[in-house]
């Protein structure tokens, strides 16, 4: 089952070790979840968490090591998808159209544009919801 991780988790799974979106990182990463991440969202991450938190430079740079070893980073493709009508956040749109061309099977996101927008395919779902799976 292929699993894509939202900027915004990988965010808090950096920030906060044993944190519910760290528990999610730590399950998506292991069988029998494939664990995908979004071009987009690692450069989004490594800007947005310096930015933040210049002094923990560190923790990033380990985490994104580890990342990298255990994921596959996969492309946004350049031509729109439908699904994309349902986003409120047009930032949202490239995430989606990601984890559509991965095939992917669930987004794991804390972002309630994301999680209010009524897509199935594939299901969107928060981290403490996959962590009921």
């Amino acid at each position: 089952m292929k699993v894509l991780i939202d900027t915004n988790v990988l965010f808090s799974a950096v920030y906060r070790r044993g944190s519910t979106s760290h528990q999610a990182y730590n399950k998506a990463v292991n069988p029998p979840y494939h664990c995908l991440i979004c071009d987009q969202s690692l450069d989004e991450l490594t800007e947005s968490f310096i930015e933040k938190f210049p002094d923990r430079s560190d923790d990033l740079k380990v985490f994104i090591l580890d990342l990298l070893s255990i994921t596959k980073v996969i492309p946004v493709p350049k031509d729109k998808h439908p699904l994309e009508a349902k986003l409120r956040d047009p930032d949202d749109a490239l995430i989606l159209r990601a984890a559509i061309a991965a095939n992917t099977d669930i987004i794991i996101s804390g972002d309630l544009d994301f999680l209010e927008s009524n897509i199935t395919q594939p299901m969107i779902i928060s981290a403490s919801q996959f962590l009921l799976l």
